[in-house]
């Protein structure tokens, strides 16, 4: 199991620290929402602070929160991918274990995969001293062609030799999650998998119901009747709410997914036993600041096996 960090501050950190020393976790994630944020930073006082030396820490490097505009003598895309080079290289000197390279939403005309496959022709291949990059992937894509078009890109960032994790987007329907993973796992093996999990509390769902992710404020609300009209009209077969995850981050959530917190936690469930079918590795996105948190997170795992995840 892999906690995400949620921190304001150094001073909040340092506390995270020892709280993670205490329960022991040995594999943790810092994220990359904003253009404020310095996960490489926070991860190399995070490994100072901590007791455990070997403790796995995995940083994400968004491209839309690491686009900057470009100036006379560097375009925007050469920019930002200098900062992805500066990026891997600091998180290299900092004996972080992983990377995670995405591109964000929206994303930009230069994006994760175009990165990765200018990396492979730039520079040299990284070594067992280096981060192991890692990609994301969403097995929970409605239509087909956009499938396909996911599977693509897929196929194509595993073929710069640089990929060595795959990070599976949250999403609530199992159905599509196995089919997926049967083509992952059948088609393109041997490459370490985690998926993205949340632990259903009252605060999450309500979270969820009104605003799924930071950017969904941008769904305004003649463009909600403008859907409920669609919707009425028998033009989608899906609810209005899965309509709006899709634009905003592409999360689709089945039908009865958010109408209760007993239903939440048995669609959770079900995608961590499709986890566990693959050996998939399990990134926990729910704030553990506390005792309480990570009893809640043990005890909403410890229900599916006795195996260790």
């Amino acid at each position: 199991m892999r906690l995400e960090l949620f921190h304001k501050n150094r001073e909040q950190l340092k506390e995270l620290c020892l709280f993670y020393n205490k329960i022991k976790c040995d594999k943790v994630l810092f994220t990359n929402k904003s253009k404020d944020d310095d996960p490489v930073g926070d991860a190399a006082f995070f490994l100072k602070n901590s007791t455990n030396k070997k403790i796995d820490v995995t940083t994400v490097f968004a491209v839309k929160a690491q686009w900057r505009g470009g100036n006379k003598g560097k375009s925007a895309e050469d920019i930002a991918y200098d900062r992805w080079i500066d990026f891997y290289g600091k998180a290299a000197n900092a004996n972080i274990a992983r990377v995670l390279i995405v591109s964000g939403n929206p994303k930009k005309s230069f994006n994760s995969l175009h990165f990765l496959q200018r990396h492979a022709k730039e520079q040299p291949k990284p070594t067992k001293k280096q981060p192991k990059i890692g990609i994301a992937f969403s097995p929970y894509i409605l239509d087909k062609d956009g499938k396909m078009e996911e599977r693509e890109r897929l196929t194509a960032k595993l073929e710069t030799g640089l990929v060595e994790d795959i990070w599976l987007q949250f999403g609530g329907d199992a159905k599509r999650l196995r089919e997926e993973l049967t083509w992952l796992t059948k088609t393109h093996p041997n490459y370490t998998l985690y998926g993205s999990m949340f632990v259903p509390t009252p605060q999450w769902l309500a979270r969820f119901r009104f605003r799924p992710w930071n950017g969904i404020e941008k769904i305004t609300r003649t463009e909600v009747d403008f859907l409920q009209i669609l919707m009425q009209n028998h033009v989608f077969q899906i609810s209005a709410l899965q309509i709006l995850m899709f634009f905003c981050k592409g999360i689709i959530l089945p039908n009865g997914f958010l109408d209760s917190l007993e239903a939440a936690q048995a669609g959770c469930k079900a995608i961590l036993n499709v986890y566990q079918e693959f050996d998939v590795q399990v990134l926990i996105e729910s704030p553990t600041r506390s005792e309480k948190d990570y009893a809640s997170v043990r005890a909403f795992l410890g229900e599916q096996s006795s195996k260790p995840l």
